[in-house]
């Protein structure tokens, strides 16, 4: 397999998305840079990041689970 054959070593979900053909719809696109913000804390533990409310977090757990499920249907 060559380079070109993996997924870039990159975090940037809208940068990882301009790599495909996918149509992303609007509102998922749109909430790309909102759910970036909480990857770091896997990458980075130490990091001071802000905390989501509670109804943030379910908002946020609730449309990347519909993410989700439009992504297989692509599949």
């Amino acid at each position: 397999m060559s380079q070109k054959d993996f997924a870039p070593k990159v975090h940037n979900l809208e940068y990882l998305y301009s790599k495909t053909n996918l149509s992303l719809p609007e509102l998922y696109y749109d909430f790309l840079p909102k759910i970036m913000v909480y990857n770091i804390e896997g990458r980075y533990p130490d990091y001071d990041f802000p905390q989501p409310s509670k109804e943030t977090a379910d908002q946020y757990i609730k449309m990347s689970k519909e993410i989700m499920e439009w992504l297989l249907q692509k599949l």
